[in-house]
């Protein structure tokens, strides 16, 4: 199967559909150390200035990019096909790279963003005149997908360099990094804790915190707290926490959105997320329950 069958046009409103089974592919390479570093390193395809149809022995373009489109179109579409292969990183693989264990997921994420860093570095070679629209698309999406961000900057890189293209290693290290810490220390709450942070990293990977390359916050002290105390303590304490919130609050407060407000608010989803959270570990639910009636 050649690249062009999966990398979607950015003019036509075409449905991204990878060929591979993202759950079964074996993956050949091994590591040669146990060593893990932040780079996603998988499959290494080679990067010809054109891919040839199997059946007609022709060249065939990538056409992933054309001439005079729309800089807002470009964006949508690179987001929309970004997204949706991302998605399907669940938090279990990133703990399976961080352990050394081979990714099919991860290594077939990284080889499509390799392969659109060198689809648009192929394009710009062809048409420089396009170079600053696409400098333009690469701020539109720095603050939406970092991941992209980095391909598109990539081939922008190489094209402005000296005009060869380099292989693309996205940097994890957002993801990574604090898993390595987690890992680092396990307990014998380390799979409640692991249930927690898959709750989390959903969360995550949707949110503002994930786009704009801020690393996954890995602590699980709520469900410390819900292991080591009592519900009724439990309870109190976090009555008590939101009592000390509300004691701060005036009329003014309410009508000007003050700091306090916003603090409070912020105080309460951080709440409701660590309930959600916590929620993940069936064995706790009856215990967050009789939290609840105690409040």
């Amino acid at each position: 199967m050649t690249t062009h069958q999966y990398l979607s046009p950015i003019d036509r409103q075409s449905t991204f559909a990878f060929p591979w089974s993202l759950e079964h592919q074996a993956i050949d390479q091994t590591r040669d150390d146990d060593r893990v570093d932040d780079g996603i390193h998988g499959f290494e395809f080679p990067l010809p200035h054109h891919v040839y149809d199997e059946n007609e022995g022709t060249p065939v373009n990538w056409e992933v990019f054309s001439r005079d489109q729309d800089a807002g179109d470009v964006v949508m579409q690179l987001l929309r096909d970004s997204w949706c292969l991302f998605k399907q990183l669940r938090l279990e693989s990133w703990v399976e790279f961080v352990m050394g264990i081979p990714s099919a997921t991860l290594a077939v994420f990284e080889s499509y963003h390799n392969r659109v860093s060198f689809s648009l570095f192929c394009f710009l070679c062809d048409f420089p005149i396009e170079a600053e629209k696409y400098d333009i698309v690469a701020k539109r999406v720095h603050h939406n997908d970092c991941f992209l961000y980095t391909t598109l900057t990539h081939a922008l890189e190489c094209f402005q360099g000296k005009g060869q293209y380099k292989n693309l290693s996205l940097d994890a290290g957002l993801i990574t990094q604090p898993l390595k810490a987690f890992l680092s220390q396990p307990d014998k709450n380390i799979l409640q804790r692991l249930a927690v942070l898959e709750t989390r990293y959903a969360r995550y990977r949707v949110g503002s915190d994930m786009a704009r390359g801020r690393e996954f916050n890995v602590d699980t002290g709520f469900l410390s707290l819900i292991n080591d105390q009592s519900a009724v303590a439990m309870a109190r304490q976090l009555s008590e926490d939101a009592l000390r919130g509300f004691r701060q609050i005036s009329l003014d407060s309410v009508i000007m959105h003050d700091d306090n407000i916003r603090s409070l608010g912020s105080q309460w989803d951080r709440l409701c997320y660590d309930v959600e959270e916590v929620a993940a570990v069936g064995d706790l639910i009856g215990k967050v329950r009789a939290m609840a009636k105690v409040s």
